[in-house]
């Protein structure tokens, strides 16, 4: 290979590294340049436009059954995090998701999860608390294909970055 091409070779490699999770084949990764967090989606997902303040994106699946979204805010409200978790324990239960069953949940020192069951469909819920700014995801996905996307939320929840 020529130098010329091996150059341009290299450039075009790192210009489209950042597109896919780093040791994740399968994935392209979100950065959010106004909340400064990142997120993979499965690269069969389409991404939609992004918001126009520019918080988040969507992302859905080609058959139309699964649905990524992801989005950064201000803590205008100023809560801490348990605040922040138990605020949308109440919103999953009474209007994100009427009628859900959250099957489980766990938090940390910044963060926070809620994943349950709303009729057939399976939701995760995670939140990263930084202060002055929350970011967040939401992935939604048909139960009869759990085996599936249960994996991908494995690789989408430690790809979530704040």
């Amino acid at each position: 290979m020529k130098r010329r091409d091996f150059c341009t070779f290299l450039a075009a490699g790192v210009a489209f590294a950042p597109m896919v999770a780093r040791g994740q084949s399968g994935y392209k990764t979100y950065v959010n340049a106004r909340f400064g967090y990142r997120i993979s989606y499965p690269a069969d997902f389409t991404p939609q436009e992004e918001s126009q303040n520019g918080d988040g994106r969507k992302f859905t699946s080609a058959d139309g059954q699964a649905e990524l979204a992801a989005w950064g805010s201000n803590n205008a409200l100023d809560r801490a995090i348990a605040e922040e978790a138990d605020a949308d324990y109440e919103f999953l239960l009474k209007e994100r998701f009427p009628g859900s069953k959250i099957t489980y949940k766990t938090r940390g020192k910044n963060f926070f999860v809620y994943s349950g069951t709303v009729g057939d469909r399976i939701f995760y819920w995670k939140k990263i608390h930084r202060g002055d700014t929350i970011v967040g995801f939401e992935f939604v996905y048909p139960a009869a294909q759990r085996a599936r996307y249960d994996a991908a939320t494995t690789v989408i929840a430690k790809s979530f970055k704040g």
